[in-house]
């Protein structure tokens, strides 16, 4: 079985990407992608360029792991 797990933090943005066989995970993808997502903060919200910056980077993941 295939797992997958993107953790968003307020810097950087990671992708993992596990195999599950025989009791054990193995690490099949891992990439990292620093956005400085805290820096696009307004009002507690991210902004307009914050959430483009977050799309850009989940749209890169999609093409890894769907291509």
């Amino acid at each position: 079985m295939i797992y997958s797990v993107v953790d968003i933090g307020s810097n950087t943005i990671r992708l993992q990407l596990y195999q599950y066989k025989k009791g054990k995970l193995k690490t099949i993808i891992s990439k990292k992608k620093t956005a400085g997502l805290i820096s696009y903060k307004e009002n507690n919200k991210l902004n307009d360029e914050g959430i483009q910056t977050l799309l850009s980077i989940l749209k890169s993941f999609k093409r890894i792991l769907f291509n």
